[in-house]
């Protein structure tokens, strides 16, 4: 593992340059494309890719990959029917079935990553504590003590992190948040984040044909797919897209959606980083019974927030999906393709060279790609990431305790007055998994 002191791949590049050149004492001929003249790009800038998980992440390479000074040389996922998807995007690229392989065998300089809930901390620790940088799919992780270690891992090892809430990087989201920024709406004294409903399914993938219960498909790694998480028999209604509908994998609609639209309401608040975090969640949660035993999310749920500044947040499966501000002067709506508001005169507004502005671009995956350059923060960095994800793990976390009220600490990052309730905020590990 390469430490801090020693350094990544890419600073080892540079420095190798620089050294060279103070040894230079007559003309030397280099070639154009070794210093990016000739319209490549010079070793120095080039970014060496690691990509992991092609069913929900395919969109995620090739954004990346179509950036110019990209090379992707390692591709990895546990399913071989979904790795082959990858190769037809990168056939250069070494192929692995175990991402720990992958990071031990391919120098890298950044990987992205779409994989279950259950492997996101784990795989990202590995990653940062490595010298790599993560473009890392929401929710942030799956247990919120996790979060905190993947928070202090980036801090640690000074490495740059890019959620994929690309909300961020859509003109209509960062329109929005600058309105309410810059106060067009006055004081905020509530905001209302609308999700699906629980069970809500618009994929056109189905669970059925995945094999049966007990029995994985050939080409499934069903051991490594587990991960870190506590052995369990296998389900075909609980593999690819479908484990985010049961909490031993995923975090339900809670870290599929609010992470996208929570995010965006923390955002406009000034509120999207950990030491602003909430100070109270209460929950009320109703299930359905999934007739194959296997789904046990919330199908309906509310989550009411206190936030700093008296700013009371409501998340519901009941609202209209998107963020909703409301202020002294009026309200904002914004979600996928459509922004509202109490006054339609609102949205004209424009915004000041001396007023705040939404940082990064609308190129999300390029922002990425120009931090891991410059070192300069991304647009959703980690800690916006562990921000939303720390109200809907806690959220989580009181409906699994029967809607028990709990009382957040920001500063310490822990629940106060109640010990069983701070201990579920994380789980153990199999051996073998931990960076």
């Amino acid at each position: 593992m390469a430490s801090a002191q020693q350094g990544t791949r890419r600073d080892f590049i540079r420095r190798g340059a620089l050294a060279g050149a103070s040894l230079l004492a007559f003309p030397t001929l280099i070639p154009a494309s070794a210093l990016g003249l000739d319209g490549t790009v010079a070793p120095s800038n080039r970014i060496a890719l690691g990509a992991i998980g092609f069913n929900m992440g395919m969109t995620n390479l090739r954004n990346l990959m179509g950036v110019h000074g990209v090379e992707v040389v390692a591709l990895c996922d546990v399913d071989s029917r979904m790795l082959a998807k990858g190769v037809t995007e990168a056939p250069r690229a070494r192929t692995f079935r175990d991402w720990r392989e992958m990071f031990s065998k391919v120098q890298l300089d950044a990987v992205t990553a779409a994989v279950p809930d259950h492997t996101h901390a784990a795989l990202a620790l590995w990653a940062m504590n490595r010298g790599i940088d993560v473009y890392g799919e929401k929710p942030l992780a799956h247990h919120q003590a996790e979060g905190v270690a993947l928070l202090e891992a980036a801090r640690r090892n000074g490495r740059i992190w890019q959620t994929g809430s690309w909300q961020r990087s859509v003109r209509n989201f960062r329109r929005a948040v600058e309105l309410v920024r810059n106060g067009r709406i006055g004081k905020i004294s509530k905001v209302e984040v609308g999700v699906p409903h629980g069970l809500a399914n618009t994929s056109s993938y189905k669970p059925e044909g995945r094999g049966t219960p007990g029995q994985p498909p050939a080409e499934l790694d069903y051991e490594l797919w587990m991960g870190p998480a506590e052995t369990r028999p296998y389900h075909p209604r609980e593999s690819h897209y479908f484990w985010r509908y049961n909490l031993h994998w995923g975090t339900g609609q809670v870290g599929n959606w609010f992470t996208h639209h929570g995010d965006i309401a923390l955002w406009a608040l000034d509120l999207d980083r950990p030491d602003r975090g909430p100070t109270e969640i209460r929950t009320t949660a109703s299930y359905a019974k999934d007739a194959e035993g296997a789904w046990d999310v919330p199908a309906d749920f509310t989550i009411d927030a206190d936030l700093p500044g008296g700013v009371a947040m409501n998340i519901s499966t009941q609202l209209r999906e998107g963020t909703r501000w409301h202020g002294t002067q009026g309200w904002i709506h914004v979600g996928r393709g459509v922004t509202l508001a109490s006054d339609p005169k609102l949205l004209n507004s424009a915004i000041e060279d001396s007023e705040w502005h939404a940082p990064g671009t609308t190129e999300h995956w390029r922002d990425f790609l120009d931090g891991v350059r410059t070192r300069q923060k991304t647009v959703a960095h980690i800690e916006a990431a562990h921000s939303a994800f720390t109200i809907g793990a806690l959220g989580l976390l009181s409906m699994r305790l029967g809607n028990r009220t709990l009382r957040w600490n920001p500063a310490y990052q822990a629940i106060v007055n109640d010990p069983e309730a701070d201990a579920l905020r994380t789980r153990k590990w199999r051996a073998g998994w931990t960076a």
